[in-house]
């Protein structure tokens, strides 16, 4: 995957986000993209859109370190086209938007529109990545002090009389038992998919210290589910300790963030799951680390979609995205 130099510097700084959390703490280095609540995910109230793929990690990840309360998300133009000003002085910050362009594959010419006149017939669809940036809404204010910032209609934001409820061991079953898998839970010390029987199989839930230890392991070992052939078709026949396992394990993982957070579930890793992720470190430290951890990124929402799509929340009011 070939970058420009804004999408580099994206890519670069996602990646070291990860390095650092992985090597600092890897049991907790999933906390910069953990979102509060749904209406955190980030997303965009002008648009309508809902960010994805890595965008979704880059983001997360900013309003981590920032502080930032909202999941609302929008461009300088955009946040004026809603009569909203960005305050001054207010840093944006750069994602990455993938476009569509035409070649032909003989020549190579750019197409506008998308066929060639010496080759016709020949043209094919290439993907190229742009930067652009967003402020995020507690970095905006409406140009008319009665006025109010846009909320996205599938993304309320709370009221303080909102009662949170913390989701139990029963809800995390009632939730992924809608999705398909040929899921057993029983005693045992070990979690994982097996691929030839296309069954998962986890500890039961009170062996876990917390409710979000044991959501994180079954949407982890979902997200393996998602790779078989009948699915997603990820190659997920790696042995262990091979580069291909650990970027697999990766991808799972952040399944399991991504879908974790869409369903307003606690994400809390376990500690051989960041033992997976921390074998990856020596990759994402290379030189093509950064690819690397954006293709994982897209890899995964796609997965997480899969898995949020055979789900109906218990409150339709919630929404379900990644």
């Amino acid at each position: 995957m070939k970058f420009n130099e804004k999408v580099q510097a994206i890519a670069d700084n996602l990646t070291r986000t990860l390095i650092h959390q992985l090597e600092e703490d890897p049991g907790s280095w999933s906390k910069p993209w953990q979102a509060v609540g749904s209406a955190d995910l980030p997303h965009n109230p002008v648009s309508g859109s809902v960010y994805r793929g890595t965008n979704v990690l880059v983001l997360a990840a900013v309003a981590w370190a920032e502080g930032y309360t909202s999941g609302r998300w929008a461009t300088y133009k955009q946040w004026q086209k809603a009569d909203c000003q960005v305050r001054k002085g207010s840093t944006g910050t750069p994602i990455v938007r993938w476009n569509k362009k035409f070649k032909c594959e003989d020549c190579g010419g750019s197409l506008k529109p998308s066929s060639c006149d010496r080759h016709p017939g020949r043209s094919k669809s290439v993907l190229f990545a742009s930067a652009f940036v967003v402020f995020n809404a507690d970095q905006v204010d409406p140009v008319d002090p009665a006025g109010s910032i846009p909320v996205h209609a599938d993304f309320p934001v709370p009221s303080e009389g909102d009662l949170t409820v913390t989701p139990g061991a029963d809800d995390v079953r009632a939730l992924f038992g809608q999705v398909g898998v040929d899921w057993t839970e029983a005693p045992g010390d070990r979690a994982f998919y097996s691929p030839a029987e296309d069954t998962v199989r986890t500890p039961t839930a009170d062996q876990f210290d917390t409710v979000g230890g044991f959501a994180a392991t079954v949407a982890h070992e979902f997200g393996h589910w998602t790779g078989h052939e009948s699915r997603l078709a990820r190659d997920i026949q790696n042995r262990f300790g091979s580069e291909g396992y650990a970027f697999e394990e990766l991808i799972a993982e952040l399944t399991s963030v991504f879908v974790c957070n869409a369903l307003g579930l606690e994400h809390e890793p376990v500690p051989n799951h960041a033992a997976y992720l921390k074998s990856w470190l020596s990759a994402l430290k290379g030189e093509d680390g950064p690819s690397l951890l954006w293709k994982a990124g897209t890899d995964a929402q796609k997965a997480a979609q899969y898995i949020l799509d055979r789900i109906e929340p218990a409150d339709e009011a919630e929404p379900v995205a990644a």
